[in-house]
């Protein structure tokens, strides 16, 4: 008979093989954002250094539905309108575009970036097992979390002040990050009624996450072990 426990084995540790890429591929994101700000249609940051920084979300995002398992059609229709906000977003860096433009291939980056962390979730949830690859995907969701406040903070910023305080490119991810892990340091202070809602919402949002799936699945994991022969 074949040996089957040996092919679990194998597609098990592909899995977290892809998930441990995709969590190289946040964590470079989230440095390279801290370093650099969101890619913004904005005059401060260079060009092709917003260029850079959006493609390489956009390879984190494209990245990140490949690894859930979605369907074909799912990842084909993902897989389009992800280039397509890339490139319409490449056309206003380089170009410029009218206002119109330029604000509905923002609000569809920020719908892409926002749903993103779903996506992973739901593989998360459907797990039968819980295994090292279900934890380093449960971490994923959270650190896509912080990236979607990030690029949803830069975006409301661009419309009205989002905060107090004048702040830099690099301000989003910090704050996206010191939000939803409660640090609360405070140096950088919602501004309106709908800024701090959405500081709410997302804080809150991430530690119902934390506690209700992130720890269940830390309390209920069970490490693979290989067969002695």
């Amino acid at each position: 008979m074949p040996d089957t426990s040996s092919t679990h084995h194998d597609s098990n540790d592909a899995d977290v093989g892809r998930y441990v890429l995709l969590l190289v591929l946040l964590v470079v994101s989230i440095l390279v954002l801290g370093l650099f700000g969101p890619g913004s249609t904005g005059d401060a940051t260079p060009k092709f250094a917003n260029i850079a920084i959006t493609a390489l979300s956009g390879g984190v995002l494209l990245a990140t539905l490949r690894i859930s398992g979605a369907r074909e059609s799912h990842q084909r229709f993902y897989f389009i309108a992800v280039i397509t906000v890339l490139l319409m977003l490449a056309t206003v860096f380089l170009v410029g575009s009218d206002s119109l433009v330029r604000d509905w291939a923002s609000a569809a980056w920020i719908l892409l970036v926002v749903a993103t962390p779903f996506i992973v979730l739901r593989r998360v949830i459907m797990a039968v097992d819980v295994t090292s690859q279900t934890i380093i995907g449960a971490v994923c969701v959270f650190l896509l979390i912080g990236i979607a406040l990030a690029y949803l903070v830069m975006a409301m910023d661009r419309g009205s002040p989002f905060f107090v305080q004048e702040v830099e490119s690099t301000d989003y991810i910090y704050f996206a990050f010191v939000t939803i892990t409660s640090l609360g340091f405070g140096d950088l202070s919602p501004a309106s009624d709908v800024a701090r809602t959405t500081t709410i919402v997302f804080a809150v949002t991430a530690q119902l996450y934390l506690v209700m799936i992130f720890a269940k699945l830390v309390s209920v994991w069970r490490p693979l072990r290989r067969d002695s022969n």
